[in-house]
């Protein structure tokens, strides 16, 4: 009985209101009643009018005077062939490639690539770049103009050079290149090598080439370009002793967050040294992407 008429005066005391606080939660239900069927009686009165064409029929109808580009979803740029103009893929500004129907997140990409040491050697290396439309590309050909120069830079010279020795081109290993090596590749300058280098030290090298778009900077097209001029040998790797690692080289490196480091090391205080390397999943914080990513870079001690 006393529970029950504890729980009566608790509803008592919070759960009755006055009269003028029912008439504001009418009120408020009532507002709430309306914003939720006003839209639907308003669509009833008004209904939307369809369209008189699709892009289907657009694309029909309009054939010379639209391309599709493929940018995560398919959009039309009008592309008037009057408006075409020709153009060094290796000069020209965003503005005037939007303007050739280029979107601008394509623009962007193509002077961020030149401005990276990027350069196109011929019109066909148009193709190469992400997320445009072959047909797209092919409507623009005829109207690249490159300079004689890069043109014919791939052509040998005059019959006075032909003999000239030349050097053979040695790759470079990323695991153990320093900054004049990587400066001698395509597209990498002194800071980006200094950027390699630096994520290197830290990650204790590379196990693939693809690791090195994880660092800001460096894109598949960039990589693509350096394909056949670097590789890497496995036995320059620096490991991870697990069982051993203090929580400062450990926060250093780039897969691990602080938080992710101290959880490590503190797991190993209370449950004793890893005694497989699997066990290193029972760290809470740890997520299974990162575990994955250090896996081959782990070792017990």
């Amino acid at each position: 009985m006393k529970g029950i008429k504890r729980t009566s005066h608790f509803l008592k005391q919070y759960f009755v209101f006055s009269k003028s606080e029912r008439n504001g939660i009418y009120v408020l239900l009532l507002l709430i009643a309306l914003a939720l069927f006003l839209p639907k009686v308003y669509r009833l009165i008004n209904p939307p009018q369809p369209t008189d064409f699709s892009i289907t029929t657009l694309a029909a109808d309009q054939p010379n005077n639209s391309v599709f580009i493929s940018d995560s979803t398919y959009q039309i740029v009008e592309q008037q062939q009057s408006n075409l103009f020709f153009f060094n893929p290796n000069t020209i500004d965003s503005a005037n490639l939007v303007s050739l129907g280029f979107t601008s997140k394509s623009a962007r990409s193509i002077v961020n690539y030149r401005n990276k040491g990027g350069k196109f050697k011929q019109p066909e290396d148009l193709y190469r770049i992400f997320n445009v439309d072959s047909h797209f590309i092919s409507t623009l050909l005829p109207y690249v103009q490159l300079d004689k120069q890069e043109e014919y830079q791939s052509q040998f010279k005059s019959n006075q050079f032909i003999n000239k020795e030349i050097k053979a081109f040695v790759p470079v290993e990323l695991n153990t290149a320093d900054s004049l090596q990587f400066v001698s590749l395509y597209g990498i300058g002194p800071k980006m090598a200094s950027k390699i280098i630096d994520y290197r030290n830290r990650l204790g090298g590379f196990f693939r080439v693809e690791q090195l778009t994880e660092i800001w900077g460096i894109d598949e097209f960039l990589l693509e370009e350096l394909n056949g001029k670097i590789y890497v040998d496995v036995s320059k790797v620096k490991y991870l002793p697990i069982n051993s690692i203090t929580y400062d080289e450990l926060k250093l490196n780039p897969y691990l967050r602080f938080k992710i480091a101290s959880a490590i090391v503190n797991y190993r205080k209370h449950h004793g040294a890893f005694k497989r390397i699997e066990d290193l999943k029972q760290v809470i914080l740890l997520p299974d992407s990162t575990y994955q990513k250090l896996l081959p870079y782990l070792k017990l001690d």
